[in-house]
């Protein structure tokens, strides 16, 4: 990816280049969704939507990717904390605490699909994200809630026989929505 930058001091727009190459683009948004799942769940979002344009990227496309890549270097020092939480009712109990967060956003006229995400923690701890193109259409937004919600336990599931199983520890799971959709559920 370096020698792209490098390549791009010399092009007459920094659009230019990589006008020419739509695997430059591949590669960038690949590089981006690396860092969004291993590291920062705040762009995943974005990189969720520069994904969907890997065929036939375009100028807007280029532009907001290279924003994604000025937001990581303006925000660097930001991070993942990790800290003991609720330590007394850990060891006293043995009680362990999971809680995933779901949102949704549904499809807009030109794409068909909803958005779906959610944010797991575990005993306060952010341990899970994903942001992602609903893999069927709904015909409401609160049906878009629910399929985030079936993601939502799909990942409590698959964290259950992982992990869970692995450390022979048991969790208390809460799965929580936007309160004025869920309300009509």
């Amino acid at each position: 990816m370096k020698d792209v930058f490098e390549e791009n001091k010399k092009a007459a727009t920094p659009i230019d280049l990589f006008n020419k190459d739509i695997t430059a683009y591949q590669s960038l948004v690949g590089s981006l969704n690396y860092i969004a799942t291993k590291t920062r769940p705040d762009i995943s979002f974005s990189v969720n939507q520069l994904s969907r344009q890997l065929v036939k990227p375009n100028q807007a496309h280029w532009k907001a990717a290279i924003k994604v890549l000025c937001y990581l270097k303006n925000t660097s020092t930001l991070g993942i904390k990790l800290q003991a939480r609720d330590r007394e009712n850990i060891e006293k109990l043995g009680i362990f605490n999971l809680e995933i967060y779901t949102d949704a956003a549904h499809a807009t006229q030109s794409d068909l699909k909803s958005t779906l995400g959610y944010l797991s923690y575990f005993n306060g701890n952010v341990i899970s994200w994903n942001c992602m193109k609903a893999k069927v259409i709904s015909a409401s937004s609160m049906e878009s809630e629910i399929y985030s919600i079936m993601e939502a336990a799909m990942e409590i599931n698959f964290m259950k026989r992982l992990g869970f199983k692995l450390l022979h520890i048991t969790a208390e799971c809460t799965i929580e929505t936007d309160p004025k959709r869920a309300e009509n559920v």
